[in-house]
């Protein structure tokens, strides 16, 4: 089986694919809903169940120790490269950087990458073998390596190369090019460029395996107005780390509260505002692992934030409402789906035994 993933892919980019429009039209698909937050996601998707399971929404959680951390990612990344932990990331550049740590540590075909087992690791247990192509980590079963050249074209060599030599029974894609929409926007040449090449590059795939599934993570919407959330926040005059902490990113911003008033505080401004809404952990099967989060309005980005981002095109909005796609190839219909539900379908059509998780095969 070969799963594509596509970062990034808007469902209106159908309309400029000439293959994978094909592919979508002639074959199980649909508009494709995945879990809040942004490093939930691929958890979920892995694991085949909610964040109130695998226990992750973001790439940073608060660090109640606030120790000093080295900003430099090149030092960061070494390190845990040493320690044979390969989720690599880059630090903030915030003086609060401090109130914050890495939610995890090992990439996700790693062993014990995630609180509970994953598609990798039932895999294994399966006997079943897999290449995992996840820049920058090559993993050919539990054998890592790097690679560091980021572009579909090196992808798909990597891909057909691995597919040719090792021959597994399940390998995992990444395909990145399209986050050039967070600079250059979703309608831009640059975009359709690149949505060419990788139309193209799912083409010669299409034709390497009959079990093919393709998904992305998430969609891609153009910021429509910009919220100074921040300047608000300062207008309350608490202070950071003795009253209360807040993670501010682009379109969530979630706070830990130091006591009763700070808390009263903050969400008495944040029900006045008209930019986002307070959320129920439970809507979104989250785990409690804050006390509040804030979540802006579709199309509405939070500048500055802790990333120091300032985007054309965003995701991380309402997941009810920016929905993404998956194909799986050789299967008819068209049928909307949860993310969750895309790990009981691929053990299905490898004839491996589901665990009991909260996703539901689509077959």
């Amino acid at each position: 089986m070969i799963f594509i993933f596509i970062d990034a892919f808007k469902p209106e980019y159908l309309e400029k694919t000439v293959f994978l429009r094909e592919l979508a039209e002639n074959n199980l698909s649909g508009s494709l809903e995945v879990t809040f937050g942004f490093t939930s996601i691929i958890p979920s998707l892995l694991t085949g169940c909610y964040p109130d399971t695998h226990r992750k929404i973001d790439l940073f959680d608060i660090d109640n120790e606030a120790k000093k951390k080295s900003k430099s990612k090149y030092l960061v990344n070494l390190k845990l490269l040493m320690k044979n932990n390969r989720f690599f990331f880059t630090p903030l550049n915030s003086n609060y950087y401090k109130y914050f740590k890495i939610s995890q540590d090992k990439a996700w075909p790693q062993k014990n990458s995630l609180s509970v087992k994953n598609l990798f690791d039932i895999l294994e247990e399966n006997n079943k073998t897999f290449v995992s192509i996840d820049w920058p980590n090559i993993f050919v079963s539990r054998k890592p390596k790097l690679f560091f050249k980021n572009d579909c074209k090196t992808i798909l060599g990597l891909t057909k190369k691995l597919l040719n030599e090792k021959k597994p029974d399940f390998l995992f894609v990444h395909f990145m090019d399209l986050e050039i929409a967070h600079k250059h926007g979703t309608l831009s040449n640059e975009l359709k460029e690149k949505l060419t090449e990788i139309d193209n590059a799912v083409k010669e795939l299409s034709n390497l395996d009959n079990d093919l599934i393709i998904f992305s993570d998430h969609s891609m919407d153009e910021v429509r107005e910009k919220f100074n959330l921040l300047e608000k926040i300062d207008a309350l005059n608490l202070k950071f780390g003795k009253d209360f902490v807040y993670f501010l990113g682009s379109t969530i911003a979630r706070f830990w509260f130091k006591s009763e008033e700070a808390k009263k505080s903050v969400e008495g401004l944040l029900r006045s505002l008209e930019e986002g809404r307070i959320i129920n952990f439970k809507e979104y099967n989250l785990p409690k692992t804050c006390d509040l989060i804030f979540l802006a309005n579709f199309g509405t980005f939070f500048y500055p934030n802790l990333f120091n981002s300032d985007y054309k095109a965003m995701h991380g909005w309402d997941p009810k409402i920016q929905k993404t796609i998956y194909v799986i190839k050789n299967l008819k219909g068209k049928k909307d789906t949860h993310i969750i539900n895309l790990l009981p379908t691929i053990l299905d059509i490898l004839k491996i035994k589901k665990p009991k998780i909260d996703g539901k095969s689509l077959l």
